[in-house]
């Protein structure tokens, strides 16, 4: 018989950071979609208005954000809206894009 077994690295991940002229906000919601599957991972909660995200399965991925203020969320926000803007200060949508990462360790035949 014969296999392998190989090892993956942990992997990145991605720091989000967005905007709030709001000061009342107790905190943020976010979660990544994955294009094709639908598939949602978090939600993320933080009280900042960044957070740094361990990377899911490769692909690419929808960001969303809400704001929670008195026990009521705000509607989500997303990074493929018409006023999403990009780290240059420019409005265009965007995605988060995890590549397949190569083994990091050896790789056993057996």
């Amino acid at each position: 018989m014969v296999g392998a077994a190989v090892l993956y690295p942990a992997g990145q991940s991605v720091k989000l950071v967005w905007d709030d002229a709001q000061t009342d906000i107790e905190s943020y919601e976010i979660i990544l979609i994955r294009d094709g599957t639908g598939v949602q991972y978090g939600p993320f909660v933080t009280s900042t208005k960044s957070i740094t995200i361990v990377r899911p399965k490769s692909g690419k991925y929808e960001v969303r954000v809400r704001g929670l203020r008195s026990g009521q969320y705000s509607d989500w926000h997303s990074s493929i809206d018409d006023n999403a803007m990009l780290k240059t200060g420019v409005k265009g949508k965007w995605k988060v894009y995890f590549k397949l990462l190569g083994p990091s360790g050896p790789i056993i035949i057996y």
